[in-house]
């Protein structure tokens, strides 16, 4: 079982190695990893 999509993973390695802890995105998948805050632009 996959908690998240390859793409979605490789986002957050990349995010996590570059230091960014913070995303812009209606996608909530992302909510599932240790270390990275999801803001929703839209609520």
């Amino acid at each position: 079982m996959n908690l998240v999509s390859h793409q979605a993973a490789l986002l957050a390695a990349t995010m996590i190695e570059s230091g960014i802890e913070t995303i812009i995105t209606e996608d909530g998948h992302l909510r599932r990893i240790p270390g990275i805050t999801v803001a929703n632009p839209y609520r």
